[in-house]
């Protein structure tokens, strides 16, 4: 019995003991299940969302800031495109055509003036206004219609026509008067051909020179000139301008329009080409008038004693030579302002 009550005993310690390592190995209810272990998991994960928890107007501001990125973005690869690709594409190609200096006053009287027509009125298409830059020369391109002013100095250089025989007559001027021209004393008289013509004498023989000029007179702007016999004449602009031509067709045009200012010709000629160096000693008398040559000996002007008037006597040559000289001065000596 002693010993039945004893192993009893000791069937109770020792599931006492294993009760026991039971309990102390079992996993805290804390970690997990129970109250306590939900209470501490919410409250951990309530901590952390409140930690991460984004606002919805950042979201907005950040949407906004990639579209205006995704914007700019599309705008230069548009631009880019544009500069790069497309406009070489389109970009028209200019024609550049080279012109020969022969060629130059026909190129610059297209540029100002198209004419549409053959058939222009002259008094429309004269223009009489003296550029205050350059001298003037006129410039024919039809010679029955048209006449346009453009610079004093020749887009080529203007050489004088041989003078076989040094008589002071050009080979085409003495083609005009009919002399030889390789005979400085046609009728073997003792004068030279241009001497005698220039006197009025018959460089052909005896007697006084008959026939060899015609007179124009001007009654609009009051003035006479005398020109070779035969020489077709133009009247343009209402009788502002008188157009000669000679044989090789070259021009001689005496354009004449109103004094404004009253000026001496030395005035209105320092006025007009304030860059052209003159003095008093180039001033030339005529017949009630006074005059100065141009720097390009091409153009003459003139003023009559009033200085109501300003006429513009110009030579335009047709072959790049002065052929007539000696009757371009003649023109100019025998003009006479009323």
């Amino acid at each position: 019995m002693f010993r039945k009550k004893k192993k009893e005993e000791s069937n109770l310690v020792s599931e006492a003991v294993h009760n026991d390592l039971i309990i102390h190995n079992m996993p805290s209810p804390t970690r997990f299940g129970g109250p306590a272990a939900a209470d501490s998991f919410s409250t951990s994960f309530q901590s952390s969302s409140s930690t991460q928890k984004i606002e919805p107007k950042n979201f907005q501001i950040a949407g906004l800031t990639i579209m205006a990125s995704g914007l700019v973005f599309i705008g230069l690869i548009f631009y880019f495109g544009y500069q790069y690709m497309i406009k070489p594409m389109v970009s028209p190609v200019v024609s550049v055509t080279n012109v020969s200096p022969n060629n130059q006053e026909k190129t610059d009287l297209v540029e100002s003036e198209i004419i549409e027509d053959d058939s222009v009125s002259p008094a429309s298409t004269t223009d009489l206004t003296v550029n205050p830059v350059t001298e003037v020369e006129s410039i024919i391109s039809e010679p029955e219609t048209t006449i346009t002013t453009v610079d004093e100095t020749p887009a080529v250089i203007i050489t004088p026509a041989p003078d076989s025989d040094g008589d002071g007559l050009s080979d085409p001027e003495e083609a005009v008067f009919g002399t030889n021209p390789l005979l400085s004393d046609t009728d073997d008289d003792g004068y030279t051909d241009e001497i005698e013509i220039s006197g009025e004498y018959n460089p052909l023989g005896e007697g006084r020179l008959i026939g060899a000029f015609e007179q124009y007179k001007n009654t609009v702007f009051g003035y006479e000139v005398s020109y070779p016999t035969g020489w077709p004449k133009q009247i343009l602009g209402e009788s502002s301008a008188v157009i000669l031509s000679a044989p090789d067709d070259s021009l001689i045009q005496i354009v004449a329009q109103e004094n404004i200012n009253r000026l001496s010709i030395m005035s209105w000629y320092t006025e007009n080409f304030p860059n052209a160096e003159v003095s008093y000693d180039m001033i030339k008398s005529g017949n009630a008038w006074e005059g100065i040559m141009g720097t390009d000996g091409l153009n003459f002007y003139l003023t009559d004693e009033a200085h109501g008037r300003i006429l513009i006597v110009s030579y335009i040559s047709s072959n790049n030579q002065k052929s007539y000289p000696f009757i371009w001065d003649r023109i100019i000596e025998s003009l006479l302002l009323r």
